[in-house]
Order: structure tokens, then C-alpha cells, then sequence
């Protein structure tokens, strides 16, 4: 093959690859259960200025979604509970966080059990869930289990009424999970707490970084200019023997 036409292929190759979405990163995608303002802003994780999408139904879906850039993420949303309630008095009410956390899908005791499913995901990748459990100012004492359809199940420790920050394990559950390979990533959430339901606030669906796709390098196309130029030379000094 000509070097001018090995050159525009590993040229080509290089600008597809960091057009990649898996090479430039998914964005982090931000949901409340909630009736009222919507929230803005960072919680366990995130930016001052995170765009988080509001889901206002017990049940619903699917809806699209966008990042926490505002933008839309091409990914969308199915969920299931037995409501959606909003507290009057809760922990979290006196903080900057009384809009995250004042309302939740609820799974009623004793079998009841909500579902969260989002598509248009990344076929087969790995993500982190962070998602908030905390009720009213009854809520002490309930626990929640997430249970990812793939992945391990994860469970909260008891619930305090009266907490106004973010405790890891009790008022929010940090759980990995993978999408499937059309891109969905699924998962029940159900009280392990006997006689009390489980709350769902919000959840925070966060890409985990995989390796880029192999692409051409500096020292790849210093190769090729050189088997280029050294091709070119032996090419001249044919002619010159000829």
C-alpha cells in the first residue's frame, strides 16, 4: 500500500477513536423521586452546578434522561413503587439537601418490592449506583436492600429519623453493577427490616472508566514516516542503479 494511503488510514483511525464515546467518557446521570423544585447541585458525589433529572410518579417510565451537564444522555428510565411520599419533618430538612431528600418511592412490608431499570446504556459496562435511603422523621429503623440483576446485592445498617448528613452504608448505598449486554442495567429494592418499608431519595448512576480502544500512537506514526522514508529512499536508489 502507498505510505500517503497508510498515513490518511492511521489518521482516520486516530480521529474515530477519540470521537468514541467509551474513549471520551459517559457522563454521570442524576435522579430524584420528588414533587416540587427540582434539585441542583452535588450530593455524596458531584459538582455545585449537577443538572438532576425529576421523576414525579410512584410508577412510570421509560423516560428519558439527561446528564448532570444538562445535556441529553441518550439513556432513559422505568420505575416501580408501591407511592411516592413527601415528608414534612426528616432529618435532612434544615440542610441544603431538604430538596433531595424530602420525598421517596416506597416498597411496602411485607413482599412488596420496587424496580429501577435504565437503558440505553453501554452495552456490558460497569457502573456505580449511589442511591439515598431516608425517610421521615418515622423512619427509624427501616433498611433497604438493592439488589442488581447484575451484580450483589448490598444492604443499608438501621435508618436514624433524625440524621442530617450523609452517613456510607446507612443513608446512602454505594453498589456496583454492569449493564447488560443490550445496555440495560436493572435492580430491585425491598426493606430487610421487618414490619417497615424501604425509601428510595434519589440515585446517582456513574460510569466506571475502561480502557480506551487501541489506537495509533506518536511512536506508531514515527514508524510509519520512517518505513515511509527509509520505502521512499530504497525506491530512488533502484532508480538511480536502473
Amino acid at each position: 500500500m502507498h505510505c500517503s494511503r497508510v498515513l490518511v488510514l492511521a489518521l482516520l483511525a486516530l480521529s474515530m477513536a477519540f470521537m468514541s464515546p467509551r474513549l471520551l467518557g459517559q457522563t454521570t446521570i442524576d435522579v430524584q423521586f420528588a414533587t416540587g423544585t427540582t434539585y441542583t447541585g452535588a450530593a455524596v458525589i458531584g459538582s455545585g452546578g449537577d443538572v438532576w433529572n425529576k421523576v414525579t410518579t410512584a410508577s412510570g417510565g421509560p423516560t428519558a434522561l439527561n446528564n448532570v451537564g444538562g445535556a441529553s444522555s441518550g439513556a432513559s428510565i422505568t420505575w416501580s413503587s408501591s407511592r411516592l411520599f413527601c415528608g414534612a419533618i426528616f432529618g435532612f430538612s434544615s440542610t441544603s439537601y431538604a430538596n433531595l431528600m424530602r420525598c421517596y418511592l416506597v416498597a411496602l412490608q411485607p413482599s412488596a418490592s420496587g424496580t429501577i431499570t435504565f437503558a440505553g446504556l453501554t452495552p456490558n459496562a460497569s457502573y456505580s449506583l449511589y442511591v439515598y435511603t431516608q425517610g421521615d422523621s418515622a423512619t427509624a429503623g427501616r433498611r433497604l436492600t438493592v439488589t442488581p440483576a447484575i451484580g450483589s446485592a448490598v444492604t443499608s445498617t438501621a435508618a436514624v429519623a433524625t440524621q442530617s448528613t450523609f452517613v456510607a452504608g446507612q443513608n446512602y448505598l454505594q453498589v456496583a453493577a454492569t449493564a447488560d449486554g443490550s445496555g440495560n442495567l436493572a435492580f430491585t429494592y425491598a426493606s430487610a427490616a421487618s414490619g417497615l418499608e424501604a425509601n428510595l431519595n434519589a440515585i446517582q448512576l456513574v460510569p466506571l472508566g475502561s480502557p480506551p480502544p487501541a489506537v495509533p500512537t506518536l511512536t506508531t506514526f514515527g514508524a510509519i514516516l520512517l518505513a515511509c522514508g527509509l520505502a521512499w529512499f530504497g525506491v530512488r536508489a533502484v532508480r538511480r542503479v536502473a
